[in-house]
This record gives structure tokens, sequence and C-alpha cells, in this order.
């Protein structure tokens, strides 16, 4: 009988480098990365820049890992009926290896981004709280609109006709609200009316446009150690106090999901199975 050849342990840097262009190509077309790290975490420049090109990496040896699994499961030898246990144990050895760092790097990463979006929902809470008490000096809006943001998903008709589908056309509404204001014999320009500002409804959404239209008074509020920040409401909002909510409850469906996907008797059945139907002989 033909023993199977060794798989071989070098780095699939197809893979990896397949999966460096997905990322490039998935961030150009949603923006959601740069969303998040730009302006959810508010990263400076410097290391907005560094972020995406580590996140890059990070997807590139993902899609290496995914590359080393089904590598694992190519024909290695000529043969025929089921695949000696020899070459099942070294299969499981070795898909277990990648299918767990596999696993651990996605669900660590999306455990990474639930602490992100703690972290960024305390710091906006946090700020929230001290806005109460930041002075304040008079301003006037200059600018008042409403802009909003579409995306077109695909929803079935009917439960009883699956794949019968329709294209349903979703948009958030934003009300975009600029204003002046004068502190230390020096102008500046906020555009926040909340601390953490989200997106509505057409109506919300006007109707606070026309709460505040150009040249109206306000009061705003800004912080003494960095005037550069201000906003019209003060304190904690729904937008910060969202990702409170919703970090923790993402960071703990991430540690369950690693625990009973990939390291768990379930992830154990399912590598023995992948190894065993891995079609190591050709017909």
């Amino acid at each position: 009988m033909p023993q199977p050849a060794e798989t071989t342990s070098r780095f699939p840097w197809k893979w990896f480098l397949i999966g460096i262009l997905a990322s490039v190509v998935i961030r150009s077309v949603t923006g959601l990365p740069d969303f998040i790290l730009g302006h959810q975490i508010g990263l400076g420049a410097g290391g907005f820049t560094l972020s995406l090109g580590i996140f890059d990496v990070l997807i590139g040896v993902a899609a290496a890992l995914a590359g080393k699994i089904m590598q694992a499961l190519e024909p290695t030898a000529a043969g025929s009926g089921p695949p000696p246990e020899e070459l099942v144990a070294r299969r499981q050895v070795q898909i277990g290896r990648w299918y767990r760092g596999l696993g651990g790097l996605v669900f660590g990463l999306a455990f990474l981004a639930g602490l992100f979006i703690l972290r960024a929902g305390y710091r906006d809470t946090m700020t929230g709280r001290q806005s109460r008490n930041w002075p304040t000096t008079p301003g006037h809006i200059t600018a008042s609109s409403v802009s909003f943001t579409s995306r077109q998903d695909r929803i079935e008709i009917d439960s009883r006709t699956p794949g019968e589908t329709r294209t349903v056309t979703r948009e958030t509404f934003f009300a975009d609200i600029q204003y002046e204001y004068e502190v230390n014999s020096r102008s500046w320009t906020g555009n926040r009316v909340t601390i953490a500002d989200v997106g509505c409804n057409s109506d919300d959404a006007h109707a606070l446009a026309a709460q505040y239209p150009v040249g109206k008074s306000v009061s705003v509020y800004y912080d003494p150690q960095d005037p550069t920040s201000s906003v019209l409401v003060p304190g904690a909002s729904t937008g910060s106090i969202v990702p409170l909510v919703l970090g923790p409850l993402w960071c703990v469906a991430c540690a369950v999901a690693l625990k009973v996907l990939v390291f768990s008797n379930f992830a154990n059945n399912l590598i023995r199975e992948l190894a065993v139907s891995g079609r190591p002989w050709r017909q």
C-alpha cells in the first residue's frame, strides 16, 4: 500500500496575500473598519494608519490558516478504500492545530472588537458626564441640514416560499449641525449636538435640524482643557450608552462561541470528521 506523503509545513503565502487583498477591498467597499478605528475608537492619524495595516495583516493570517486547513484536506496519495488510521491521526493533529489557530484568531479579533466598542462607549459616557460641568459660552448656528446614508438588503418575501426575495433600501438620517463659538478670544467651530450623535429616521433628523436653524443663538458647552471639544446638549446620550451594553454582550458571545466551536468535544468531533473525510485517496 502506498504511504501517504507528509503535508507541507510551508507558510501558505498565496492565501496570506489573497486575505490581505480581500481585506483592502472589503474596507474600500464597506468602510466599516475605517469607521470603527477612526471615529468610534478615536485613533490619531498615525495610529489609524498603523491599525488598518495590522487589521489587513491579521485578515491575511486568518486566510493563511484557512488555506492551511484546505491544504491538509487535499489528496496526498493514490489508493482506494477508507484512509488508514495512521493518516487520519496525523491529519487530525494537523487540521486541529490550524483549525484552533484560525478559530482563536477569528474569535480573538471579534472579542477585541467588542472591547473596543466597550472602550468607546465608556469614553463617551464619561465625557458626557463631565460635560455637565463644562463652562458655557455664547455661540450661533452656521449650518443646519439633513444628510443620509443608504444600503440595500435582500429579504424573503414570504417564509413559506424560500428563495423569493426582494430588495429593500434602508436609509439612516443625520442632522448636520455646525456652530461657531469663542473661547479666550479665539473662534472655534463645533459640529456635535451631543457627545455621541447617532443616526435616526427622517422625521427625527429634520426635527433636530429645525430646532437649530442657521443664525440661532445657542449656549455651547466646551471642554476647558480642550476648547475644540464641544456640545450643545451636555450629558450622556443614547449613542454613548448603547456601546456600554453591546460591548460586553458581544464579548460574552465571542467567548461562548470560542469555547463551543473551537475548544470542545464538538470541535474535536468535527476535526476528526474532517480528517476522515478529507479524500486522502484518489480513485
